[in-house]
């Protein structure tokens, strides 16, 4: 006998699958968020970076040599 979509009819073996493939997309998930959260913090540090460079050169009332 085959279980149906609803998950009250499910057998133990089914529903540890179903735990296991959901643990292993949350750690997915979250090693992607960590990855993502890097290149943005490193894109933010660039950003920063310019932007004070700009406002710097504008205070000392010299062109942007770029």
């Amino acid at each position: 006998m085959q279980a149906g979509r609803n998950p009250d009819e499910w057998s133990f073996e089914q529903r540890l699958a179903v735990v296991a493939e959901t643990d292993q997309q949350l750690v997915e998930i979250l090693e992607r968020a960590r990855r993502l959260s890097g290149q943005l913090y490193e894109e933010l540090s660039v950003a920063e970076y310019l932007l004070d460079r700009r406002m710097r050169h504008r205070r000392e009332g010299g062109e942007i040599p770029f």
